[in-house]
């Protein structure tokens, strides 16, 4: 019966095939992200390594699963309808029996098909959502484990800045020279001529540097004492 909208509800089965359809869509995904992010999974230890690729194997354990199962369901659909056409054909008076028998010939085969799928579905479909189920859970502890390393280097790095230079926590050398600039004054006169000076400063802290050029093409910076 059609909706208020005046669309035709989708039946139960139609709906359990497109919800088969969004799981192996799911996985294919999940392979897919797994290619995207090899130079990251690269960096894991070892045990986590070992997770991400058995979780990808199962995801495709699942996929080939599912597609034959979705392939046996849409069979068997298709042969169902295909047998009742059948019937309604070998009720004609007018056939003549070659044509019957080609007739019950097919159908008979089409029955074959319809109780292998009974045997061979339940394995096809238990195949797909145990791997499925199974992968999708060591999907979720990689994700947290992600989450836990992630939280972790945030930790080293806060601890690190303590001491006022940000470092980094694998090597223990300064990272962040974003906090160093070079200014320059006002141009003002100076002796015979417009001059301005030159400074390194230290955005984090305030300190300031003058720049003094020194023999043969060298610099060095001296110290701005502050003056309150």
């Amino acid at each position: 019966m059609a909706d208020a909208l005046g669309s035709t509800p989708a039946s139960p089965r139609a709906a359990y095939i497109d919800g088969l359809k969004w799981i192996i869509g799911l996985s294919t995904a999940a392979i897919a992200g797994v290619f995207l992010h090899l130079q990251e999974i690269g960096r894991l230890p070892q045990c986590p390594r070992i997770v991400v690729a058995v979780a990808v194997g199962l995801f495709f354990i699942s996929i080939f699963s599912g597609v034959n199962y979705l392939v046996w369901l849409t069979t068997v659909d298709v042969d169902k309808e295909r047998n009742k056409e059948i019937d309604t054909e070998l009720a004609d008076t007018t056939l003549d029996e070659p044509q019957k028998d080609l007739l019950k010939t097919e159908k008979g085969k089409r029955l074959k098909r319809i109780n292998k799928s009974k045997k061979v579905n339940p394995y096809w479909h238990k195949g797909h959502l145990i791997a499925f189920s199974i992968a999708a859970l060591l999907s979720a502890v990689i994700l947290c484990f992600a989450v836990l390393k992630a939280a972790s280097s945030v930790e080293k790095k806060d601890d690190a800045n303590k001491g006022g230079v940000n470092k980094d926590p694998e090597k223990g050398v300064p990272a962040d020279f974003a906090r160093y600039d070079i200014v320059y004054s006002a141009t003002h006169k100076y002796g015979s001529g417009m001059e301005a000076h030159t400074f390194l400063l230290d955005r984090r802290t305030g300190d300031l540097w003058q720049m003094i050029c020194q023999p043969k093409g060298t610099v060095a910076f001296s110290r701005v004492k502050k003056i309150d």
